[in-house]
């Protein structure tokens, strides 16, 4: 790969007593259900923080939050803004639910199942020229993407273009499959050759494991739960290394934004503290997540948040704080994916996708 900070972070997760830990502590997440369960009730706010909570209003605006995904190591900074009481301070009784996908929370979104999620810049795009979704990033997370493709290097894959022929494992609204189009376009890939075998989110690890599939597609901040259950050497084609563009991102509708931006403000607000803090209080962030997720490893965890801040920080972040979407990059982002698609790029703009105007 290219890049040297990320290939620094994967060698260190290959070392033995790094693997070692995994493989003795780390089990996978259990099961997915049909329909993602609250992680955190409102309730459990004031429970959490009953100094912050006896400073907040009287009356708690109720807000559901959909995560991408399953509650995993790398959702650290959600669950620090719930638990150190940064909703409640905002007036906001925050439910955080578990997610199959981030083209499935961006629907969910859209529709007004939740007030706010996490999707990816590049899935945006697509469904707002394909379906004319009305959503809008209002703080990017991800400022590298960390999409990736992940075999066993006895596999015989050595180069994206072997990828051609192969069953790769992931599941129907995941991100990395919907982004695969523009990384096979820069990395050479046919992607009408590559098979998918679809399941769900919580079986995909599973599945690469049994050798049910010849990869896998994640995040590279699941690389420790693949390492707790495949012990061969594995092999990766990060996103990142081939494309430049921002990942995922905190969105909302653009009907929230037009009617009610004191919430926006207040809930951005209250989301990037916590994962601000999270950054700069990575023990006590994954304490928090364990709390209020028990099914994940602490070892597992840690390294996810680990691997995780590397592709939440950069010098654009530090220069202008976290969340900060820089124009030029949402412009690289958006051309990007209408090329690997297809798409009319006269459809839209790159501006109509992101405001940076309630992190200020």
């Amino acid at each position: 790969m290219n890049s040297k900070p990320l290939r620094h972070l994967l060698l260190h997760l290959l070392l033995p007593g790094v693997l070692a830990a995994l493989v003795a502590c780390a089990q996978p997440t259990t099961t997915a259900p049909p329909a993602p369960p609250a992680v955190a009730p409102p309730a459990a706010q004031g429970s959490s923080v009953p100094a912050a909570a006896a400073a907040a209003p009287s009356k708690m605006e109720e807000i559901t939050f959909a995560l991408n995904f399953l509650p995993v190591g790398d959702t650290a900074g959600w669950f620090a803004a719930l638990d150190k009481g940064y909703y409640a301070e905002n007036g906001l009784a925050v439910t955080i639910v578990g997610g199959q996908g981030g083209a499935d929370t961006l629907k969910r979104i859209a529709a007004g199942r939740a007030e706010f999620g996490v999707s990816d810049m590049g899935t945006l795009v697509i469904q707002r020229l394909n379906e004319d979704v009305k959503v809008k990033a209002i703080a990017m997370y991800y400022v590298r993407s960390p999409m990736g493709i992940f075999f066993r290097k006895d596999s015989g894959i050595q180069a994206p273009r072997d990828l051609e022929g192969k069953n790769i494992a992931c599941s129907a609204g995941a991100v990395p499959l919907q982004m695969f189009p523009a990384f096979a376009n820069k990395a050479g890939v046919d992607p009408s050759k590559v098979n998918w075998q679809l399941t769900e989110p919580a079986t995909l690890i599973p599945a690469f494991a049994a050798r049910r599939a010849d990869a896998v597609c994640q995040f590279v901040t699941s690389v420790p739960q693949i390492r707790a259950q495949v012990p061969e050497e594995l092999g990766s084609f990060v996103y990142a290394d081939y494309l430049d563009f921002y990942a995922n991102a905190l969105m909302t509708r653009e009907e929230t934004i037009a009617q009610n931006p004191d919430l926006v403000r207040r809930f951005t607000t209250a989301t990037v503290r916590g994962l601000d803090y999270a950054l700069k209080n990575p023990e006590e962030a994954v304490q928090i997540l364990l709390k209020h997720a028990p099914e994940n490893q602490p070892e597992v965890a840690s390294e996810m948040w680990l691997l995780a801040k590397e592709f939440i920080v950069s010098p654009d972040t530090q220069q202008h704080g976290v969340g900060y979407m820089l124009p030029a990059k949402v412009a690289a982002t958006y051309e990007n994916v209408t090329a690997a698609y297809g798409l009319d790029a006269g459809r839209g703009k790159p501006e109509d996708l992101y405001t940076n105007d309630f992190l200020k």
